[in-house]
């Protein structure tokens, strides 16, 4: 019979094992450089992933999607992640950053990241299946629609003309400097108006908390 010590340890190296073994791995990184050229509007168009997205000067998008496959199904993961492929193109003003190649059912099994880095005075619209979704550094407008997951959004106060959040399942937060706004009713919502000209809409049908931050 184990003594309690080493039953311990022996309970804790079998979490250890087990953590290890679901751990995502990083198994492919694409990366583009996009330039806008006519196009007056980004739109991120994913059915699946995190998404991050950085307002920065000048008139180009840098586009860095990272996967990651469990290690309890590396092989296959893997070649399911080998057929994703960057697909943008621009239309009608919007340069839409999508995916193609991408197996059913949410990757089966494959995680995602994208990270955008992009024009902060150009207007950006997020549409994402289910994943959390990260805004930052941009001073156009913003729309989100997201499946579900959080969404956190750091703007600038004196360019923000209107705030509009509904959210199904979660919590809605609006921070300003001389307080905090929190989402009412059923679904959550926030409704408020600023003296700036950029709007910010965010839509989340399934489960996820909003924060908007504005500075």
């Amino acid at each position: 019979m184990l003594k309690p010590f080493p039953l311990m340890l022996a309970v804790c190296a079998a979490v250890a094992t087990a953590a290890s073994l679901e751990a995502q791995v990083e198994v492919r990184t694409l990366k583009q450089n996009l330039v806008l050229d006519n196009a007056t509007q980004v739109h991120v168009d994913l059915s699946f992933g995190d998404v991050t997205v950085e307002g920065i000067a000048g008139g180009t998008a840098e586009v860095e999607l990272v996967l990651e496959c469990s290690r309890t199904d590396m092989d296959a993961c893997k070649k399911r992640a080998d057929r994703v492929q960057l697909a943008p193109r621009t239309r009608h003003g919007d340069l839409q950053i999508r995916l193609k190649r991408t197996p059913r059912a949410r990757l089966r099994g494959i995680k995602a990241r994208l990270k955008v880095r992009m024009p902060h005075d150009v207007p950006l619209e997020v549409d994402v299946g289910g994943g959390s979704i990260y805004l930052t550094g941009l001073r156009s407008h913003i729309n989100v629609n997201s499946g579900g997951g959080d969404v956190d959004v750091l703007g600038v106060r004196e360019r923000t003309s209107l705030v509009n959040v509904d959210v199904g399942f979660g919590k809605a937060d609006l921070w300003l400097g001389d307080g905090r706004v929190q989402g009412t009713g059923w679904p959550r919502s926030i409704d408020w108006r600023g003296s700036g000209k950029a709007e910010i809409n965010v839509d989340v049908v399934g489960q996820g908390d909003v924060s908007i931050r504005l500075e």
